[in-house]
C-alpha cells in the first residue's frame, strides 16, 4: 500500500547481507542438547546447593567470630582471667567450626558437581527440529525388535 510520498508500508526485506556492512552474514546451526533430569534429582541438585551456601555462610560467621574475638583482646590490652579463658575458647571454638562448616560446603559442592556431570554424559544430541542425532556412549535405548517393540 502506497503513501501519499511514495513510501510502501511493507515490511522490509531479509537479505543475507546489508547493503554498507562490514560484517558477512552467515547461517550456522547450533549444536543442541537433551538433557533428562528426574524432578527427584533437580531437588536434590538445588538442596545441595543450598546446604552449600548456608555452610560456607556459616563458616564466614564463625570465622569472623574468631577474629573479632582476637582483634577484641589486642585492642583491650590486659584481660581478667575469666576473660582471658573466654577469648582463648572462643577462638579455638570459631576456628574449628570455620573449618568444619567449610569442609561440609565443600563436600556439598563436590557431591553436585558429580550429580550434574552424570546428568551431562547421559545428554543426549539433537538438531534444530528436536529430532535425536547422536547418542551419549553412557546412555543407550534398547534395540527394537523386527514390530519396533524394545527388548528388554
Amino acid at each position: 500500500m502506497a503513501t501519499q510520498s511514495g513510501a510502501t508500508d511493507a515490511a522490509p526485506s531479509l537479505s543475507p547481507s546489508q547493503p554498507h556492512s562490514s560484517l558477512p552474514h552467515t547461517h550456522t546451526r547450533r549444536s543442541m542438547k537433551e538433557y533428562v533430569v528426574t524432578e527427584a534429582e533437580l531437588d536434590q541438585i538445588s538442596l545441595l546447593n543450598t546446604l552449600s551456601s548456608w555452610f560456607f555462610s556459616a563458616a564466614s560467621a564463625a570465622a569472623s567470630f574468631a577474629v573479632s574475638l582476637y582483634a577484641g583482646a589486642t585492642i583491650q590490652g590486659t584481660l581478667s582471667e575469666g576473660a582471658t579463658v573466654f577469648v582463648q575458647t572462643g577462638e579455638i571454638v570459631g576456628g574449628v567450626l570455620a573449618a568444619v562448616f567449610t569442609g561440609v560446603g565443600i563436600w556439598s559442592l563436590r557431591k553436585k558437581q558429580s550429580k550434574v556431570s552424570e546428568i551431562r554424559n547421559q545428554a543426549v544430541a539433537i538438531d534444530q527440529m528436536g529430532a535425536i542425532t547422536a547418542r551419549s556412549s553412557t546412555f543407550s535405548q534398547p534395540t527394537p525388535d523386527k514390530e519396533g517393540f524394545p527388548i528388554e
